[in-house]
C-alpha cells in the first residue's frame, strides 16, 4: 500500500465515524438559514503488518472543535476547564486518556492489542511502566490545515478573514502581538507575511484573548516531546511519537508551509525531532469551514477504549461537558468536567493507582513525583519554545493547579 492509498483509506474511515456522531453533537444548520462548520481529527492506528482496512486501521481518538477559552477563564477552571479545544488538541488529549484507560486494562488482567507491560515494581509486583506495542503506527489526521504557521500562506492567498487590512500590517505596529515588547508571538492571524513565528490561536478581535498556541505550534512540540503529557510520560518506557499527518487536498504552496513550519522551524532544536510524514488525501471534510458557514460552538471528543462501554463520546462547551457551563464570575458546577480536561485525566491516574493518597498532592506537585522522567519532558520542552520563539520567553496562559 502505497503513502496515498493509506491517506485515502484513512480519510474515508474518519469521515465514516463522523457520521456516526450522535446529531446534536455535529454542526447544525441555525434558524437563519446559515449552517455550522467545524474541524475534525482522529489518531488512527495503523498496523504495520495489516493486510486490510480492518485489522490495520482502528481510530483511537475522534475529535471535533475550533474554540478555546479565554485566558481570563481560566482562573476559575480548577483543572476542569479544557483550556484549547480545537479537533487537533482534543485527539492528543483524547490519546492520553486512551493510554491510561489500556492502562487500567491491563492492570486489571485484560489484554491491550496497544500496550505491552514493560516494567515491574520490584517491591509489589505492580506494573510501573508501559511499552507501545511496535506493531502499530500512529497518525494523525486533520481536515485542514492546522491554525497558526502551517496555515498562514494559505489564509494570505484567499484574505479568509474578517478584516482583510490586516494582511498588510506593518511589522512595527504593535497590535500585532500578543506583549507588544516581544515581537515573536503573535496575535492569531494577524500580518500574514510574517512566516515563521509562534501565534496564538485565531478569534475575533473584539473577543477576549486567548494564549493558547496555534495547532501548529503545539503539533511541532510534540515532534519533540512526543504525544505523551506529563501523566503519561513517566509511565512508558519510551515515549509515543506520531508517524504521520493527513491532510485533504494539500497544494503544492500548502506543502511548502507545511514544510517550514513542522521542519525548518525546528532544525537548530537541540533535541531530536521525530519528523512527520505529512500526505495529502482526496476526499474534503463535508463540514468543513468556509466563509459562508459560522464556527460551531460544540466541540467533541470520541475515545474507543472506555473500559466500561468501550466507546466513550463527550460534547465540550466553553470548555466544560455540554450543558454544565455557568457564566463567568459564578463557580462551575460539579461534575462539569470533560474526561480530557486535567481534573479528568488525574482522576483516571488515581483509577490506575487506587492505594495510592492522593489527598497531599495538587496536580503541579504530582507531576513533580517523576522529577527524572518529568525533567526530560522539561527539559524538551524548553529547548523546543527557545527554538520555535528564536530565544525569546514563552508566554504563558494562566497557571491552571488545583487539588481532586
Amino acid at each position: 500500500m502505497t503513502c496515498s492509498d493509506l491517506a485515502n483509506d484513512i480519510t474515508r474511515l474518519v469521515y465514516a465515524e463522523y457520521v456516526k456522531l450522535k446529531p446534536t453533537n455535529k454542526p447544525k444548520v441555525k434558524s437563519n438559514g446559515i449552517r455550522e462548520c467545524t474541524v475534525l481529527a482522529s489518531i488512527v492506528a495503523v498496523r504495520n503488518d495489516g493486510q486490510s482496512i480492518d485489522d490495520s486501521l482502528h481510530i483511537l481518538t475522534l475529535t471535533t472543535g475550533v474554540k478555546t477559552v479565554p485566558d481570563l477563564e481560566i482562573a476559575r477552571s480548577n483543572g476542569k476547564m479544557v483550556h484549547d479545544s480545537h479537533a487537533e488538541i482534543l485527539a492528543i488529549r483524547g490519546f492520553n486518556v486512551f493510554l491510561l484507560n489500556e492502562m487500567i486494562q491491563l492492570k486489571n488482567g485484560e489484554n491491550s492489542q496497544y500496550l505491552l507491560k514493560s516494567i515491574r515494581n520490584s517491591d509489589n509486583g505492580d506494573i510501573s511502566k508501559y511499552r507501545w506495542n511496535s506493531q502499530w503506527s500512529l497518525a494523525l489526521f486533520i481536515s485542514r490545515l492546522p491554525c497558526g504557521d502551517a496555515s498562514m500562506d494559505a489564509m494570505e492567498s484567499s484574505c479568509f478573514t474578517e478584516d482583510e487590512r490586516l494582511v498588510n500590517i506593518s511589522d512595527d505596529d504593535p497590535y500585532q502581538y500578543v506583549i507588544p515588547s516581544k515581537n515573536q508571538t503573535l496575535r492569531g492571524r494577524f500580518n500574514f507575511k510574517k512566516k515563521g513565528y509562534v501565534r496564538t490561536k485565531p478569534g475575533r478581535q473584539d473577543s477576549k484573548m486567548t494564549l493558547s498556541k496555534s495547532c501548529s505550534d503545539k503539533i511541532c512540540l510534540r515532534q519533540v516531546i512526543s504525544l505523551n503529557n506529563a501523566l503519561t510520560f513517566c509511565l512508558m518506557d519510551t515515549p509515543v511519537y506520531l508517524k504521520y499527518m493527513i491532510i485533504p487536498d494539500i497544494d503544492k504552496q500548502s506543502n511548502k508551509a507545511l514544510h517550514r513550519c513542522f521542519q525548518e522551524r525546528l532544525q537548530n532544536c537541540s533535541y531530536p525531532v521525530h519528523s512527520l510524514e505529512i500526505v495529502s488525501s482526496q476526499d474534503c471534510f463535508i463540514d468543513d469551514i468556509s466563509k459562508d458557514k459560522e464556527p460551531s460552538p460544540i466541540s467533541v471528543v470520541k475515545i474507543f477504549n472506555d473500559p466500561e462501554c468501550r466507546v466513550l463520546e463527550q460534547a465540550i462547551v466553553n470548555g466544560v461537558k455540554n450543558g454544565t457551563y455557568t457564566k463567568p464570575g459564578k463557580p462551575l458546577r460539579r461534575g462539569c468536567e470533560s474526561v480530557v480536561s486535567r481534573y479528568g485525566l488525574w482522576k483516571k491516574i488515581t483509577d490506575l493507582f487506587p492505594n495510592r493518597d492522593f489527598n497531599s498532592y495538587t496536580y503541579e506537585t504530582y507531576k513533580k513525583e517523576f522529577s527524572s522522567e518529568n525533567k526530560i519532558r522539561n527539559d524538551m520542552i524548553l529547548a523546543v519554545k527557545k527554538c520555535l520563539t528564536k530565544g525569546e520567553d514563552w508566554i504563558c496562559t494562566h497557571r491552571d493547579d488545583f487539588n481532586l
